[in-house]
């Protein structure tokens, strides 16, 4: 049985890696059942509201599973899943908004 603190490193994972795909897919198909599909789909606020949001709950379970780490160990290990996360973040929204068209350089 996984501890508690395990759950939050699974959780917060699941959170950022699946949540962000979410607003994705939400965005997109509001776009394609409305008139114009390069209208804002979610709406620029809320696009980035949820994706701050998603953002700072991840951190925060993440820093729960963290709590108890050397200090040292944790700052690691919070920039690495920083770097992956930022990393995923930038490929996953430039290649949805560039991949589609929505603007485009």
């Amino acid at each position: 049985m996984p501890s508690s603190r395990q759950n939050f490193f699974r959780i917060a994972n699941l959170l950022w890696w699946l949540g962000l795909p979410c607003i994705i897919l939400l965005d997109y198909v509001l776009r394609r059942l409305s008139d114009n599909y390069f209208a804002l789909g979610l709406g620029e606020q809320v696009w980035f509201a949820a994706h701050a949001l998603l953002a700072i709950a991840s951190i925060v379970l993440l820093g729960l599973f963290l709590r108890d780490s050397p200090k040292r160990v944790a700052v690691v290990k919070t920039a690495i899943a920083l770097f992956f996360g930022g990393l995923y973040y930038f490929i996953a929204v430039f290649g949805y908004i560039l991949g589609t068209g929505l603007d485009s350089f």
